[in-house]
């Protein structure tokens, strides 16, 4: 195909093949998506494990000290 300039074009190479700028920042970005989403994922994951073990201690605890701080604890939650 000629141009307005008159130089050739080929645009039959080309065509339907997307460019390597467009694959390169496509790549990158599924894969900072995808790395965030395992970061975060992993931080709730830690997050709530050590929330888990918190309160299993203080759970723990409360038993080991006895039924009127139960209570206590109880009517404090409430």
């Amino acid at each position: 195909m000629i141009g307005p300039d008159g130089n050739y074009i080929d645009d039959e190479d080309n065509a339907g093949s997307p460019s390597l700028v467009v694959v390169v920042v496509v790549v990158v970005v599924v894969v900072v998506v995808v790395a965030l989403l395992l970061f975060f994922f992993f931080v709730v994951v830690v997050v709530v494990v050590v929330v888990v073990l918190l309160l299993l201690l203080l759970l723990l605890l409360l038993l080991l000290v006895g039924a009127s701080c139960w209570s206590l604890a109880l009517v404090l939650l409430l």
